[in-house]
């Protein structure tokens, strides 16, 4: 199974968030075994400062979507979880940086008041997320993703 997921990341989040529940349900050390091998590669895929891109910083992958940040923030988060479960403070540390990082990408996504001079409905759209950089449109999901990965970051890894 784990071969499989190397070549589709797209089912890190959903599996992470099951074998967390898994390991923490039996304790079995290899349900997080799993979440964090998958999310030791994802976070490899994450833009760090330095790319020729600053503003997808945080993002994954090179696509600077935000759902996608959101939900790949969220898988991290599971392993963050998994990780101070079982005592590896070196994973810790880089989950809780990704999570960062994710975090900066998405909040760079929201609308706020001095970012919504074009928005036709200007009430409708504060506190909507961006569907990318390059895509003003905002859809449910975005949303979603980006509300459950910053309302994580703040109940698990930033207590």
């Amino acid at each position: 199974l784990f071969d499989r997921m190397q070549q589709k990341a797209s089912f890190t989040p959903w599996m992470s968030k099951a074998y967390a529940s898994a390991f923490r349900a039996t304790g079995k050390r290899k349900y997080a075994d799993f979440v964090l091998k998958m999310n030791d590669l994802l976070v490899k895929n994450q833009q760090r400062p330095g790319t020729p891109y600053p503003d997808k910083i945080g993002s994954f992958f090179s696509n600077g979507v935000s759902c996608s940040a959101g939900v790949f923030t969220e898988s991290v988060i599971e392993a963050y979880r998994v990780a101070k479960a079982v005592g590896d403070k070196k994973r810790m540390a880089v989950y809780r940086e990704s999570v960062l990082l994710g975090s900066r990408f998405l909040l760079q996504c929201q609308y706020r008041p001095e970012n919504t001079f074009t928005a036709p409905n200007r009430a409708m759209t504060l506190g909507g997320v961006r569907q990318s950089i390059h895509d003003s449109s905002i859809r449910i999901d975005s949303v979603q993703h980006a509300a459950c990965a910053l309302l994580g970051a703040a109940r698990y890894v930033y207590e």
